[in-house]
């Protein structure tokens, strides 16, 4: 059985990202901590290291199903966690803005690609939002990735 277009798209992003290394250009190597998951399980786990990004799993939204009940169009998006730990001092922020950066550079070079999976013109990076907790060890900046596409139901 085929992948859904969902994975596919989410194989895409992972790819992409594995590929920020400081040898293909970027500023960072943190293509070498690319992970599938819940980000608070990445976090925890003692064979993370960082910085990482995480691919969280996000909503699947339907939109309108065509008058023929055998495709429907739907969105697709998740948000990728950006982890550095924290410091006393500077450091961590600029290496997570550095981070950042080297993220949202290698989806929009490879936003051809990933485009082809979805509707014209869908592909979507959301704003870089920090994620504030008292407790946590870690700076965090969440980034949300989408497209639209049109699932064919055959029976």
């Amino acid at each position: 059985m085929s992948k859904p277009i969902s994975t596919l798209f989410v194989d895409g992003v992972q790819a992409a990202l594995a590929g920020i290394t400081r040898a293909n250009g970027y500023r960072t190597d943190i293509g070498a901590s690319v992970h599938r998951g819940y980000y608070a399980h990445v976090l925890n786990s003692r064979s993370t290291t960082f910085p990482a990004v995480v691919i969280h799993p996000g909503p699947e939204t339907m939109g309108t199903i065509h008058s023929s009940g055998k495709k429907a169009f739907v969105t697709i998006s998740f948000p990728l966690v950006v982890a550095v730990e924290l410091s006393p001092d500077a450091e961590c922020y600029d290496l997570l803005r550095a981070c950042t950066a080297d993220v949202r550079r290698a989806l929009i070079l490879a936003r051809d690609d990933l485009s082809q999976l979805g509707q014209h013109d869908s592909f979507e990076i959301g704003p870089a939002e920090p994620i504030l907790s008292e407790e946590s060890k870690f700076a965090l900046v969440a980034m949300a990735v989408g497209i639209s596409i049109v699932e064919t139901y055959l029976t």
